[in-house]
């Protein structure tokens, strides 16, 4: 009875909290959210929802979702980019773009490439972007 417990209330917790979809642009520097490259945010482990007073683009004090919320608690997550200046960062968060295969670099060297929806379901994770992003990655 206890096990049934303990996971009827995971999965409740896990129902009242779900964001079915979010959709989030990246820098061209790779941030996400308000999650930049080489800050502190990046590793925070506990708080679903984190301040930063020190942004590296401004304006310097924010607020923004945090890895651990974005990975655990969003079913789907659409990414949406454009222009050449993402090229770069779609290159080093991509490690193998096929026909029909596309293989996230791991470890991720990016804030956008960090996020990873933990669900099971398909499709948990969409980068949109155009042509200039994708540079040949893309056939026409």
């Amino acid at each position: 009875m206890h096990n049934y417990c303990f996971e009827f209330l995971a999965f409740a917790k896990l129902a009242i909290l779900t964001i079915f979809v979010i959709n989030r642009g990246f820098g061209p520097d790779g941030h996400t959210c308000s999650l930049f490259p080489n800050h502190r945010l990046v590793n925070e482990q506990t708080k679903w929802v984190a301040s930063i007073d020190d942004s590296p683009k401004p304006p310097p004090s924010r607020i923004t979702l945090t890895l651990p919320f974005l990975n655990q608690y969003c079913r789907q997550i659409i990414f949406c980019g454009v222009g050449e200046s993402k090229r770069p960062i779609l290159q080093s968060v991509f490690t193998k773009v096929e026909e029909g295969v596309v293989e996230l670099c791991n470890p991720a060297l990016y804030p956008c490439g960090m996020v990873r929806p933990s669900s099971l379901h398909d499709n948990s994770l969409i980068w949109v972007v155009d042509q200039d992003a994708a540079g040949n990655n893309v056939k026409e």
